[in-house]
């Protein structure tokens, strides 16, 4: 397999799965982090690489919805004095 074939390959891969993209983003802005960029200016970095490397936006995580959606759920229990769980 040539290199360009195998770009093409996770290029591809990238694109049909914006987790597997997601986690790509995510090496990529802590080792920016980690040689001491601002932690906004890291991540705002591997979305630049990710869209020109792999033509893939990962400028939001693919999953910040559903935990949105499971905390909004979360919200609507409370916990008693005695240490019981009701809804509010």
């Amino acid at each position: 397999m040539s290199v360009q074939t195998a770009l093409k390959e996770v290029r591809n891969a990238m694109q049909d799965d914006p987790h597997f993209a997601w986690s790509w983003h995510c090496n990529i802005a802590m080792a920016a982090y980690d040689e001491g960029l601002e932690h906004l200016a890291a991540n705002r970095a591997a979305a630049r690489f990710m869209l020109s490397a792999f033509e893939v936006d990962t400028s939001k995580d693919p999953g910040a919805n559903e935990r949105h959606e499971d905390a909004l759920d979360a919200e609507e229990f409370v916990i008693s004095a005695d240490g019981a769980m009701e809804r509010k």
